[in-house]
């Protein structure tokens, strides 16, 4: 109580204090973002002291596109898009800086009896729990029970990671109620609450039905009545003489000039390499994400990358490609037969999710499974006849995947079948679907990735 007593009597310093950092932070990040805008210095800027470099920012931005892309089916973002995550990243950079300042001032901690505690409460925390949701939301309690007694070796990194989440939630849940205990409300406020909350009035009033002395003509005026209406007051519509605007518009884009500079930069990055270069030497000095080591099977790669770099031998210099922000140069480190193994399947959906006839949907279906065991081009079967959203650009394919990442019907039938086989139709809960399974593998690879974006030159 003491603690509590003295934060309200100096809560006006608090406050105070608390918006000066936020402030602050957010002038110092924008003025250190401009230098790098000018290409004085690698640091995308300073908070509080900290410098945030290019690569750690843009290793953020990376893994939000990533989940970005997995959200939307596999779909390539476009630019504005980037730039708003971009922005997004930064600007939790600056939050993140301002709530830590803040719950170092107020010594903030939470244990890890706290987490325990929470974590094993009668409502979980929701980034737990949406993973023991079954398809109408019902929470299995069994089942979580089960995942926290034996998570199993491979979910440990996953469960650091969520334990940190969770640690920041409290952090800030904390933070929260401390700020809100110490904001007061004078006699002022308190009054006016009152007198909303309480204060009544009797009114007397007369009603009048408009369908009493509405005009019995209801239709819609006709374009002579506009007319009319407009030349009797004329003079209400008139409006000043208006300016004349003439402008030139720059798009905020890279020229082609820039593009063939990196693209220059990149190939004489290729050609040292071939020529016997230490390749994480050059990651080191010229990559814009340096070089991460851990093994990686097919689904954590994006999907152009691991299509163009698994199945080459050790040692394999790969590229240059294009990649989403600019061009990215691949050498195959090391690789090993891993603990988990991927499926890679196409499917043509017809789904029964949206109140379609069960019957209809099951012998288009069982029609559409003729047809591709006769040879028909499976993905253009799926273009044509999936409901799933962008089938047509994707021909079905629903790329590599590991247990537990499909309904379990799916999952099962597409365990079974063997690479080349075309099997269904498969009933799950969105409908019918036909599956052919285009792969198998348990590969995984170490891999070094060069890249480098493309930005606007100061000359464009």
């Amino acid at each position: 109580m003491a603690m509590m007593t003295k934060m309200r009597d100096n809560a006006h310093v608090f406050i105070i204090a608390f918006v000066i950092i936020f402030v602050a932070f957010w002038v110092v990040s924008d003025l250190d973002i401009s230098s790098v805008m000018r290409g004085s210095q690698n640091d995308i800027g300073k908070i509080d002291g900290k410098s945030i470099t290019y690569q750690e920012f843009q290793q953020m931005v990376d893994q939000m596109s990533e989940q970005r892309r997995q959200q939307n089916n596999g779909q390539e973002l476009d630019e504005n898009t980037i730039s708003s995550i971009r922005e997004q990243v930064w600007n939790d950079y600056v939050t993140r800086a301002v709530i830590d300042k803040a719950v170092a001032q107020f010594k903030i901690s939470v244990s890890d009896d706290e987490i325990n505690d929470w974590v094993r409460s009668e409502q979980p925390p929701e980034t737990l729990a949406q993973h023991f949701r079954d398809s109408t939301g019902q929470f299995n309690r069994d089942a979580y029970e089960n995942f926290l007694a034996n998570p199993g070796p491979e979910n440990q990194q996953a469960l650091i990671q969520i334990e940190k989440q969770l640690k920041d939630d409290l952090i800030r849940q904390k933070l929260t109620a401390i700020l809100s205990s110490i904001v007061q409300i004078g006699d002022e406020e308190l009054k006016e609450k009152f007198i909303d909350q309480n204060i009544q009035l009797s009114a007397s009033y007369l009603y009048f039905d408009p369908r009493t002395i509405a005009s019995k003509d209801t239709a819609s005026p006709s374009e002579d009545e506009y007319k009319a209406f407009y030349d009797k007051k004329k003079k209400q519509f008139k409006t000043k003489a208006m300016r004349t605007l003439k402008y030139v518009l720059f798009d905020e884009r890279p020229s082609a000039g820039d593009s063939n500079a990196v693209r220059a930069e990149i190939d004489q990055l290729a050609k040292e390499a071939l020529n016997g270069a230490d390749f994480l030497e050059l990651v080191k000095s010229n990559s814009e994400q340096q070089y991460q080591d851990q093994w990686l099977n097919r689904q954590q790669l994006n999907s152009e990358a691991a299509s163009i770099v698994f199945g080459k031998p050790v040692g394999s210099v790969v590229g240059p490609t294009k990649s989403e922000t600019g061009f990215s140069l691949y050498k195959i480190v090391d690789e090993r037969n891993g603990g988990e193994n991927l499926t890679k399947a196409s499917h043509i959906l017809f789904r029964t999710d949206g109140g379609q006839s069960e019957s209809k949907q099951k012998a288009e279906a069982e029609d559409a499974l003729r047809k591709a065991k006769s040879g028909e081009d499976f993905s253009k079967l799926a273009a044509k006849y999936s409901g799933e959203p962008g089938a047509s650009e994707r021909g079905g394919d629903l790329g590599w995947f590991g247990k537990g990442r499909m309904v379990p019907e799916f999952e099962q039938a597409a365990i079974n079948a063997k690479v080349g086989e075309i099997v269904g139709p498969v009933k799950t809960q969105f409908g019918y679907h036909i599956i052919k399974i285009t792969g198998r593998s348990s590969q995984e690879i170490k891999v070094a990735e060069i890249r480098l974006s493309i930005k606007s030159a100061a000359r464009t």
